[in-house]
């Protein structure tokens, strides 16, 4: 009974083992001796049988599959959209500079406009400055 228990864990790492090498035999990528190695074992393995049987099942159906011819103007179409959309990035940087300097602009204004006025107004607290004239 103790042996039984030993080799079910060792059973299940070899399964594991061999899973990862299924799609690879399927598709006769594997060397001559991992090939042998899942071939061994899949003989007394129905699960891994089983999903080899998947593996080149699907692989068989990948093989015999048509495969899909594009549009003959894919290509001019995809062009003319990638052209549309620089144009749009175009049109978007121009708004963006338009309006930036525009920013610039109102801020210059209304800083000059402050600056004048705060000049302009003498507060009534401080003494008026006057600055003497010189003599002819």
């Amino acid at each position: 009974m103790l042996q039984l228990m030993a080799k079910k864990p060792q059973h299940a790492k070899r399964c594991s083992d061999v899973q990862s090498m299924l799609s690879g035999h399927a598709a006769g990528e594997l060397s001559a001796m991992d090939a042998s190695r899942v071939d061994g074992h899949v003989n007394i393995c129905a699960a891994c049988w089983t999903s080899l049987a998947q593996f080149t099942a699907a692989g068989t159906l990948l093989d015999n599959a048509s495969r899909a011819v594009p549009p003959s103007d894919l290509y001019s179409g995809l062009q003319a959209r990638i052209a549309r959309a620089e144009r749009r990035d175009l049109t978007r940087l121009s708004q963006m500079r338009w309006a930036a300097g525009a920013c610039c602009l109102l801020l210059v204004v209304g800083s000059s406009a402050l600056v004048a006025h705060r000049l302009a107004v003498q507060p009534a607290h401080l003494p008026k400055i006057v600055v003497p004239q010189p003599r002819p």
